[in-house]
């Protein structure tokens, strides 16, 4: 008799690939970093939003969702593969300085994707 496969692993995961320096790589996997920052860009709106409104195509309408986010460097040396937990859009004001101290000299009224870390999944950094 087969296994059954769970739905999880019937559905193909959504990948989210970014480039990542291997300090803050360490840093996920020592459990300090826990949220990936990236700075509203055409690159980064294309790969974290859905444009869905036929009226207005260039008008961001939602956040994609992914499963997992692929970290490495240039040269392809290492990966980390953590969970997603949340994709979210945040603008610099004192709110997000409290939450995100780290993120403290982001200017003022930035828009930001913060990617909420979960578990490590994979990796071949010692």
């Amino acid at each position: 008799m087969a296994k059954k496969e769970t739905k999880r692993q019937e559905q193909e995961l959504r990948v989210l690939k970014c480039v990542m320096r291997k300090e803050y790589a360490l840093e996920i996997l020592a459990g300090t970093k826990k949220h990936e920052f990236r700075a509203w860009s055409d690159f980064w709106a294309v790969r974290l939003c859905e444009f869905n409104d036929p009226d207005n195509p260039h008008q961001a309408t939602d956040l994609k969702e992914y499963d997992v986010i692929h970290f490495y460097p240039y040269n392809n040396k290492w990966f980390l593969d953590c969970e997603v937990k949340t994709i979210e859009l945040w603008f610099v004001d004192d709110e997000f300085r409290k939450e995100f101290p780290s993120e403290a000299d982001a200017p003022e009224g930035m828009p930001l994707f913060v990617i909420t870390l979960g578990k490590v999944l994979a990796t071949n950094l010692k």
